[in-house]
Formats: C-alpha cells, structure tokens, sequence
C-alpha cells in the first residue's frame, strides 16, 4: 500500500497576518521572484523566435529555469500573493518558467520530503545513492528519485481530486496550459524548442533535486538542527532566494524567504559549525571530488555538537 500523504499547505501561522484590502503581494520580496520569472520566459521567447541568440543566452536560460524551480518551491510553500486567482494564474506562470506543473512537486517535496526529512520513508533522501564514485551520487541523484516516486505519483493523484479538490484543479490548469503549448512550439519548430526550452527545463529540474543530496548528504537524520547542510554566503543566496539557509527552512517550513537568513541567525548556535558552509562551489568539491575524509567526521562532530547543546 502506497503512503498517505496529508494535503495541506505549509503556512506558518506567525505569517498569517491581515493583509490590506488593497494588498496584492504579501512581501514586497517578492518582486524579484516575479522579476525572475518573467526574465526566464523572455530569454526562452527571444531565442526561440531568433530575436537574439548566442551560447551564453542557452546558459542564462539554465540559470533561470533553476531559478524559476526554487520560486516555485517557494511559492508552493507560502503563498506569492494575497488574491486566490493571482496566485492561480502565477502557478501557471512559474510553471511555463520552470517546464514542469508547478503543483506537482507539492506531492514530493511538501507533503514527503518534509514530513520525514531524509529518513527511510523519504523519497528524495540522500541515501537512495549510494556509488563508490561520489560525483555519480550527485549526478543520477535526481533521476534515481524521480523513478523512486514514480510508483507512488498515481496514488497521489488519485487521493488529491478526492481529498484535495483545489490542488488537482491547479494542477490540471498547469498540465493543460503547458504541455499543449510545448507540443505546439515542438511541432514548429523541433530544433529551437529541445535547445532553447528542453535544455533549460532538465538542467532546471535535474538541479533542484541534485540540491537536496547536496543539502541532506552526511547530516542526520532525525536531528533537531543538524540535518541539513547551509550555504550562507550572501551571493549566491541573492540569486537564489535565500534556498542556502536549509536548516532554518526545515524548521518553519512556512516562513517567507526573505526572513530565513534573520531565522538561521537565531538558531545558528544549535548547528554544528561543520554544516554552516561559505561557498556552495567548494562544498561541491569537497563532497564530491576530494578523497573521502569528510562523512565519518562530520556525523562525529554534529552528534557532539547536539549532545553540548
């Protein structure tokens, strides 16, 4: 028998405060995710119909389509806008960016992932890979977790137009928008569309399941606070939508993005400093290049850590 997933939204209640009448957004943080999208779809549209083209526009595209993945997770967990309908005709939006149904990783991510946090019962936890090469733990990570859920997605579904009415809706307004639509553009124009959207949209979705292993590898499951690795440095946070402070998001899952960093700040001296990491590139190396020496020393020093604490 397949898993139960409960259908619900994870909203912080501390965040539920009364907007205005006149209130769209509920943070103003926000323009930049809206700012983000609507630049991925221009950079798609302007080399597809060959307004401007060039190779650094194709990896500019793969930025943004991963982008576009991290507001979607964002979106998915607390709401961009206050209006019902905006939020519906966003989802549609972000999933154009992102060149999957926006909604559908509410069944992975949400209602999974973040109800049992990398232990056994989690579909994308880090120990579903397990290669002596560990740069190939990284690279089939995201396949492997993908084929990992197949099996449960239909049941899934299935419980969501029972349970959960207005998220089957939204995730059939996404499905019936996109895909008709890259269908279309295929058939017009095959070459164009698999370079200029289908290579974005894979590396998009191969990168933000690639970042969970990144962010769980090594940590511990059932932890209070060391469960998952952080990426503090300020850049790539910018670019990213404060996605680096994964600890703080795991503890109130609900909580805006533009408020982790102030968050993390407050839970920082529960986490083993080992797990607080400057640069996501580096860490990369370290995790997967360099000789193995780091697992075995960090699992010691975060059980330490949380024992002082």
């Amino acid at each position: 028998m397949g898993t139960r997933y409960r259908c619900t939204e994870y909203v912080s209640t501390s965040e539920n405060r009364k907007p205005t009448s006149l209130q769209l957004l509920r943070h103003r943080a926000d323009l930049r995710s809206i700012a983000f999208i609507l630049l991925a779809i221009a950079c798609y549209a302007v080399q597809w119909l060959e307004v401007f083209n060039h190779p650094l526009l194709v990896l500019a595209g793969m930025l943004l389509a991963f982008i576009a993945c991290i507001v979607n997770h964002n979106h998915q967990h607390h709401r961009t806008f206050v209006p019902g309908w905006m939020n519906s005709c966003f989802g549609v939006l972000v999933s154009l960016a992102a060149g999957v149904p926006g909604t559908v990783v509410v069944a992975m991510h949400n209602h999974n992932h973040h109800q049992h946090n990398n232990d056994q019962h989690d579909h994308v936890r880090a120990s579903i890979v397990g290669f002596r090469w560990r740069w190939l733990n990284l690279l089939l990570f995201p396949f492997i977790a993908v084929a990992h859920f197949a099996g449960e997605k239909r049941a899934v579904m299935r419980q969501w137009k029972q349970d959960s009415p207005r998220l089957y809706r939204q995730l059939m307004l996404e499905r019936l928008t996109l895909y008709p639509l890259l269908i279309v553009l295929l058939v017009a124009k095959p070459q164009a569309t698999l370079l200029y959207l289908g290579l974005p949209f894979l590396f998009g979705q191969w990168a933000i399941l690639a970042i969970n292993h990144v962010q769980h590898v090594g940590c511990i499951a059932g932890s209070r606070f060391n469960h998952s690795r952080n990426f503090v440095g300020r850049f790539a946070n910018w670019w990213f939508l404060n996605n680096g402070f994964h600890t703080a998001h795991h503890q109130r899952p609900g909580l805006h993005w533009s408020k982790l960093p102030d968050y993390h700040d407050s839970i920082v001296q529960n986490i083993s400093p080992e797990l607080n990491c400057r640069s996501l590139l580096w860490s990369l190396v370290e995790l997967y290049v360099l000789p193995r020496r780091h697992s075995v020393a960090l699992t010691d020093l975060t059980h330490s850590h949380e024992v002082r604490s």
